[in-house]
């Protein structure tokens, strides 16, 4: 797994057209889109999903990019960057990390390389669902085909529910 530092990260981010709010309190902002993501989907688990059908949507919802980087709310430098073989190890973290969830500041944020796809994995993750944001519309058609196939409690939003 590599890693990237800070002004590389900043580059990515600076790249991608997201936004770090300025911290409202000790464990930092939410991160967002500087324009409306085009596409939001939500996947809704249960109790009875966790860990066999989070751990197969995460497998599913890995598989739309070559890289993904995990960054914490807490804004932790240097943020890994999990590539190839990785990608599985990014998985099982995900679904270990899903039980220390429960505050605010232990939320994660997980983007896809190209910058196009994030996912908020969250404290809210079990009230309103696995939020996924799309800049690309066919990335998000492509990822909710592959969802329904899976069977997922899945909704699509427009742009604007950011």
């Amino acid at each position: 797994m590599k890693t990237i530092n800070q002004n590389e990260w900043r580059e990515f981010i600076d790249r991608a057209g997201i936004v770090v709010p300025a911290p409202a309190s000790a464990f930092g902002g939410g991160l967002r889109y500087k324009e409306e993501a085009q596409r939001t989907l939500v996947i809704h688990f249960t109790d009875d999903d966790i860990p066999i059908r989070l751990s197969k949507t995460l497998k599913t919802l890995l598989t739309v990019q070559d890289g993904w980087y995990l960054f914490p709310r807490t804004g932790a430098m240097p943020v890994p960057l999990y590539e190839g073989e990785d990608i599985p190890k990014l998985q099982h973290q995900l679904v270990q990390e899903f039980g220390n969830m429960a505050f605010e500041d232990n939320d994660l944020y997980v983007f896809g390389a190209s910058g196009d796809v994030y996912l908020s994995y969250d404290h809210l993750f079990m009230d309103e669902g696995l939020n996924i944001y799309l800049q690309n519309i066919e990335l998000a058609n492509s990822l909710l085909v592959l969802l329904n196939k899976l069977g997922s409690k899945v909704e699509q939003f427009p742009e604007n529910t950011q």
